[in-house]
């Protein structure tokens, strides 16, 4: 199991069949396990550069801006920083 493997036929109908933000979690999360926990090599291309990423994600009101941060001691997300994607659906 490897990033090498690329997004599949399959795996891109699941992608374009998301309605909700749990919907999107889980679909990313059997993307990745297939790959060792890993988004597959083409994932940026052709999930967040061509405008897909960004056209589903505002299904759900939120974006595909990549944001990062820590886990505090009460196990919630702390946002440190957005590296805007600057697409828009």
């Amino acid at each position: 199991m490897n990033s090498k493997i690329l997004l599949t036929d399959g795996e891109m109908a699941m992608i374009e069949a998301v309605h909700t933000e749990d919907e999107w979690n889980n679909v990313c999360k059997v993307v990745k396990k297939v790959r060792g926990g890993q988004y597959p090599e083409d994932w940026f291309m052709r999930i967040i550069v061509s405008g897909i990423a960004a056209r589903i994600t505002a299904r759900f009101g939120a974006d595909a801006d990549l944001h990062f941060g820590s886990i505090g001691k009460n196990g919630e997300f702390k946002e440190d920083g957005v590296i805007k994607t600057g697409l828009q659906n």
